[in-house]
């Protein structure tokens, strides 16, 4: 005990030295944080004039050549030369792809200790060459050189604000080569201002000998935006041995203030490389907050401030606190933008080819020292310098606050509106389930949120409006106790997620697509059309003599244990359904093994019903063509009479596809062949096998419930009715250049409009329409489905 008293009076001193230098030292941070803060407001307040209109982003963007084409540099440089007044600017050749192993951010929403775990493997720290770096070891120059690709709206300028207030590291200014006022054109830099700038960050002066030639360099015009207070002497950059600025490395026509406007791609290319640059990528995986953020700041004025207690900055803070209605028409756009940028920053990592790493906006908002020290690690701060003490102080002092609450309903007063104008689309997850729930009223709407015995009642998973118990189960969603498991987040989230999952790994070439084939709905043109933009089957039908190929369905289908089922296996009475209806058969673990199966097949066909049990996370993109059901009625009837004219000597030939139903004789009328055929048959194929072969089963609002909740599963569904904004959709969805159904069209036959046809007959029009009543409401839903997937069609 006297020990410990004898130590702890010789520490007495220490510690009263420590929190005295401790008060200094904050102190001293607040004043020069004051000055900063000064400084700073000249070249950030010039910020608030600044237009940014989505407008056409189609043309005009800056589009880097692929690293191979080096043969015209003289005449590529010539193409980029601006006539320096923002608003003409031709575009360089094309981007290249994004490499399969380049640097993607994740936009999964994973937990942030799993996204950003520390150690040499962190799926940040992945480079754009596809190997795991460690950080320590990635740069040998005792100079550190960064540069932060961002768009706008993604925290990146309070992550900077932090990041320039650690000791050692020169951050010259705010986004110094993004131009300031827009179309102003003394406010824009050449293309020699702006390399010489970026030579000079990159190689900072080594004495007060060169201090004033490199800060004219720095300083080239009066609208740059530096921190001029910061650059008065060569003392106080002397020891920084990190240095770097943010820019957007892109340009979009209309948009004048990005700063590789006037700069060859190669050239910075090239000092990048030259002074081994890393790459830090700003991102923001909730892609409608950022527009919002965007629409709020350039269409309303609430715009994110620079200085606490200025008094622009309190009335903006005022301004921002109430709900403002959004004009969802206009937001689309900027939805857009956002998307066109994000596409560019990913490009633009992907082209330059530094190690990079993705510094999340969510991430930083949850944990903004986790993410500030890992970002500091990586672009070569010293571990002593980059303390958590260190950085909560920069934190705690960041010139940057967001205006307003972050809540939705506290953002977008028609929030309502805005969430059904989501609904079900890739963009519905950032919304967030329960927000958009609580604002519903139990409007008589089929796809409302039912009641859990209600949704039970239905088949449905309690909680959600597409997820069917019995594939829930199947797709082992569920824990032990048979009840879904809630840290899977919501499961109606978790299709969304699913599809935009398969639809990109589609539009990759990594994944298959599974066209469900509606019998008499324009399927074998839409074959045809496949055929020419990806592989899919084309083949005979094995063993058959009638020249007919397999319509994209796979030959396999055809043959059970080798043998062909037009030969032996047709003779045995319900030996197999096989053929066009194969898919029907197929087991979950089958689905899964889709890819192994059909490896050489990336468009899959199947005419037949869906499999009664669906895995939901397949990396397969459903997709389907619906067609009004009293005109498919009527072509399916007329199909059957050619098959069974056709056979008509070959009695054992079925000519009812699937067997679904007994053909009546050949020469049947179109009433006594609809006596035997299945009522509502689009429902009860998207409900399963079991369903379309039980004719006892009676279709009530419980299958429609059903089928409905599966086409939500489609990434793309179309309308034979309206063929030519059907193959738009279906190029923009795909990805398809050759999409041209007329050209490819099948099966032309007599006119089959049902309400025309039998405009004679109004007791067989009552009855088809009565045999298709939830066929008739399913299809305005798959109407409601094709007209949003055409809004959203352009992102």
């Amino acid at each position: 005990a006297k020990r410990h008293e004898a130590m702890d009076a010789r520490r007495r001193p220490t510690r009263l030295a420590c929190l005295v230098l401790m008060v200094v030292a904050s102190a001293l941070a607040a004043l020069v944080h004051k000055a900063r803060q000064n400084s700073q407001e000249e070249w950030f307040l010039v910020d608030t004039a600044m237009e940014t209109v989505p407008g056409d982003l189609s043309t005009k963007q800056v589009k880097f050549p692929t690293q191979e084409s080096h043969e015209d540099e003289k005449g590529r440089k010539e193409v980029w030369k601006s006539d320096r007044n923002g608003t003409s600017l031709p575009a360089p050749p094309e981007y290249p792809e994004p490499e399969p192993n380049g640097a993607v951010p994740d936009q999964d929403e994973e937990l942030f200790e799993e996204r950003q775990a520390v150690g040499k493997a962190s799926p940040s720290r992945r480079s754009t060459d596809g190997q795991l770096h460690d950080v320590t070891k990635m740069s040998r120059n005792p100079r550190h050189r960064f540069l932060m690709f961002f768009s706008g709206h993604q925290g990146s300028s309070a992550m900077m604000d932090v990041i320039g207030q650690i000791p050692g590291v020169f951050v010259p200014g705010f986004e110094p080569l993004d131009n300031p006022n827009g179309p102003v054109k003394e406010s824009f830099l050449s293309t020699q201002q702006k390399m010489e700038f970026l030579r000079a960050i990159m190689n900072m002066p080594e004495s007060a000998s060169n201090f004033d030639e490199w800060k004219a360099k720095v300083l080239p015009n009066q609208y740059i935006r530096v921190d001029r207070q910061r650059i008065q002497a060569y003392e106080q950059i002397a020891n920084s041995t990190v240095a770097g600025f943010k820019m957007r490395p892109y340009t979009l026509d209309g948009d004048s203030m990005p700063a590789m406007i006037n700069l060859n791609p190669d050239d910075v290319k090239r000092v990048l490389d030259e002074h081994q640059v890393n790459i830090v990528l700003s991102w923001r995986s909730n892609i409608v907050k950022s527009a919002l953020s965007w629409y709020r700041a350039r269409v309303l004025g609430k715009r994110q401030c620079f200085r606490h207690d200025d008094e622009l900055c309190k009335k903006n803070d005022e301004k921002a606190q109430t709900a403002s209605e959004i004009n969802l028409e206009d937001f689309d756009k900027w939805i857009k933008y956002v998307e066109k940028t994000n596409d560019q920053l990913m490009k633009a990592v992907s082209y330059f080819r530094r190690p990079t790493m993705t510094i999340n906006y969510e991430d930083f908002e949850v944990h903004p020292i986790k993410s500030i020290a890992q970002v500091l690690e990586f672009v070569g701060v010293p571990a002593e310098e980059r303390t958590d003490e260190r950085i909560e102080l920069a934190v705690a002092q960041t010139s940057f606050h967001k205006v307003g609450s972050n809540a939705w309903k506290d953002m977008v007063s028609n929030f309502r509106e805005f969430c059904e104008h989501f609904r079900n689309t890739i963009y519905w997850p950032n919304l967030g389930l329960k927000s958009c729930e609580e604002t519903e009223q139990n409007v008589a709407d089929p796809g409302s949120l039912l009641s859990a015995d209600a949704a039970k009642d239905m088949d449905l998973l309690p909680g959600s409006r597409y997820c069917l118990l019995k594939d829930v189960v199947a797709s082992g969603w569920v824990g032990m106790d048979g009840e879904y498991d809630p840290h899977l987040g919501p499961c109606d989230i978790r299709i969304v997620k699913a599809r935009a999952r398969a639809l990109k790994k589609a539009r990759m070439g990594e994944g298959k697509i599974l066209f469900k084939h509606m019998h008499k709905a324009g399927g074998s043109t839409l074959c045809n059309v496949a055929r020419e933009n990806v592989r899919a089957e084309k083949a005979p039908i094995p063993g058959g003599n009638d020249g007919w190929d397999t319509n994209c369905v796979p030959q396999i289908a055809y043959q059970k244990n080798g043998v062909p089922l037009a030969t032996a296996e047709a003779e045995k009475e319900g030996a197999w359904y096989g053929g066009v209806c194969y898919a029907s058969h197929l087991s979950v673990a089958a689905q899964r093994a889709l890819g192994i199966t059909h490896k050489d097949l990336d468009f899959i066909a199947s005419e037949g019903p869906m499999p009664d049990t669906l895995a939901l996370d397949l990396p397969v993109a459903w997709i389907t063509m619906l067609r009004d059901p009293l005109d498919r009625t009527l072509s399916s009837y007329r199909w059957w009479q050619f098959l069974a004219d056709r056979f008509r000597d070959k009695p054992k030939v079925r000519t009812a596809l699937c067997d679904a139903y007994q053909s009546p004789h050949p020469d049947a009328s179109l009433q006594e062949w609809l006596e035997v055929y299945p009522d509502n048959w689009m429902v009860r194929v998207l409900c399963g096998r079991a369903v379309l072969m039980d004719k006892s089963v009676r279709i009530t609002e419980k299958h429609l419930t059903a089928a409905k909740a599966r086409l939500n599963q489609f990434s793309l569904v179309m309308v034979l009715e309206d063929m030519e904004s059907s193959m738009k959709l279906l190029s923009s969805t795909l990805g398809w250049a050759d999409v041209d159904a007329e050209a490819l069209r099948a099966n032309v036959m007599s006119n089959s409009s049902a309400r025309i046809a039998l405009a004679d007959e109004p007791e067989i029009l009552e009855e088809l329409v009565s045999k298709n009543k939830m066929d008739l409401e399913l299809y305005k839903y798959g109407q409601e489905l094709f007209r949003r997937q055409q809004k959203f069609s352009h992102l």
